[in-house]
């Protein structure tokens, strides 16, 4: 599932406003590019095993950005 993603969103919560929030941009994202890319969001909530690992395989690099809110 994580492979065929191309975006990964890390989240403090899930709700449903945030994920809809979410597809909202990546269709105004895909609608600006006219269909030439697809934005294929993985999402998971701070604290998952994958986050983790992500954190791991870039070695500190994973900065998060929790200023950034939708």
């Amino acid at each position: 599932e994580f492979y065929e993603s191309n975006v990964f969103v890390i989240l403090s919560k899930i709700d449903q406003e945030t994920m809809m929030k979410i597809m909202e941009i990546k269709f105004a994202i895909e609608d600006k590019y006219r269909g030439e890319i697809t934005i294929s969001p993985y999402i998971a909530r701070e604290g998952e095993e994958i986050v983790a690992r992500i954190k791991e395989i870039t070695r500190g690099s994973y900065k998060g950005s929790r200023d950034n809110v939708l």
